[in-house]
């Protein structure tokens, strides 16, 4: 009988099925690693929070201690690069060390950057070689911190804008530092990878995409006029685009057409910003036990992004559902979608009003749409995908007679 060798998962994120894409990113990463080890999880974290669904498919999990390292007060990722990205505390290094000894994984993965030093404390890779340690970008940091800068550094002031910039040019000497160690570089697209590549070209950068679990396609609901924004809030780029799209979006298509639309706003933790749109046409819902009633009655989805990286899982949920998706380019991003064809892009409130009203009174294109995108999702983003993709990436690595 085969015996699966242990990998060690370390991470700061928790892993949920039900939380943000960086959370769902991390679970399905454990559920497809499961396949091919024992997974051995090290929840980095300041609180004790319970893993739920996700300890069965663990074959052991450990928690330890940490201080927080991040801050989304008003909206901002605030990172404070040494508490975020810095030297590892002593009770990291002596917990993973004990872990390593203890089960002798033959895989060291870890999930973001914010752990990426861990492979510069030799007394941890004096166990583990560095050509096994596995890094998981989830989002090219440094590009992500840059673009929200930029977008928002007006509102930002001077001297937040330049910390800002002086953290973009620290995350991207860590990554020039560590990349080169690590014997796989996961990220999101290909579009990360070519990019990357450019810089670091003796790096291992491998492709994992996001994925989705199975959803059933719903039915298009001819009655339905709901647009629908779905994204955890206290994530700034989310805010910023429904504060885009309803300062700027939302009027010009209420000009436009006569087609009377709800704006159904769902997501833990909205700030008073948005929280102050809600009126009879804008509903902001907070979190909420399912979004299945919410994609239900909605008409189309959007994803009016202007900032972050990394690829939409919640684009790829609406396309799963069965509904179109109306995002701008920067959104859509990594996902190889087709303009036109399972997506519609567009990059300034004229366009992304244009293409709302198009689908409003467009039944016949509203499910071409929705149909592509949802075959796409099924091609290419499912669990079963990304297990394939590491079933592949660890042949004869994971399994040991």
């Amino acid at each position: 009988m085969d015996m699966k060798q242990k990998l060690l998962f370390i991470t700061k994120i928790t892993p949920s099925f039900k939380g943000s894409g960086a959370q769902l990113r991390c679970a399905r990463h454990v559920v497809s690693l499961s396949k091919v080890f024992d997974v051995v999880l090290i929840h980095l974290t300041s609180n004790h929070i319970p893993l739920g669904d996700i300890e069965k498919y663990c074959c052991s999990y450990e928690t330890v201690l940490v201080k927080s390292v991040f801050n989304n007060k008003s909206g901002f990722w605030r990172a404070n690069f040494e508490k975020s990205y810095g030297t590892p505390s002593y009770k990291e290094v002596e917990s993973i060390k004990t872990s390593i000894v203890k089960n002798k994984p033959s895989i060291v993965f870890l999930f973001r950057l914010s752990n990426a030093k861990l492979i510069l404390q030799p007394e941890i890779t004096d166990l583990i070689p560095k050509e096994n340690w596995v890094l998981d970008l989830d989002d090219i940091e440094s590009r992500a911190k840059h673009r929200h800068i930029k977008i928002n550094y007006r509102r930002l002031g001077k001297m937040t804008t330049l910390s800002g910039l002086s953290d973009v040019i620290k995350i991207r000497l860590l990554e020039s530092k560590v990349f080169k160690l690590f014997g796989k570089v996961l990220v999101c697209s290909e579009g990360d990878r070519e990019l990357l590549r450019k810089s670091y070209p003796k790096s291992n950068f491998i492709v994992v995409p996001n994925v989705i679990s199975e959803v059933t396609p719903l039915e298009l609901n001819s009655s339905a006029k709901d647009v629908l924004f779905v994204g955890t809030l206290s994530y700034s780029p989310n805010e910023d685009a429904v504060l885009y799209f309803c300062n700027e979006v939302l009027p010009l298509i209420h000009r436009m057409t006569n087609i009377p639309i709800n704006l159904k706003v769902v997501g833990f933790n909205p700030s008073n910003k948005v929280k102050a749109l809600a009126n009879n046409n804008v509903h902001v819902t907070g979190g909420v036990e399912s979004v299945l009633p919410y994609y239900e009655s909605a008409k189309l989805a959007i994803a009016p992004i202007l900032s972050g990286g990394g690829t939409r899982i919640k684009i790829l949920e609406a396309m799963a559902y069965q509904r179109p998706v109306v995002s701008t380019t920067l959104g859509a991003e990594g996902l190889g979608v087709k303009n036109g064809e399972d997506i519609l892009l567009a990059d300034n409130p004229e366009e992304f009003a244009t293409a709302i009203v198009t689908l409003l009174e467009s039944e016949k294109y509203c499910y071409e749409l929705a149909t592509n995108g949802c075959n796409l999702v099924k091609e290419k983003f499912t669990q079963q995908s990304l297990d394939c993709i590491y079933a592949n990436l660890f042949q004869g690595k994971g399994l040991s007679s």
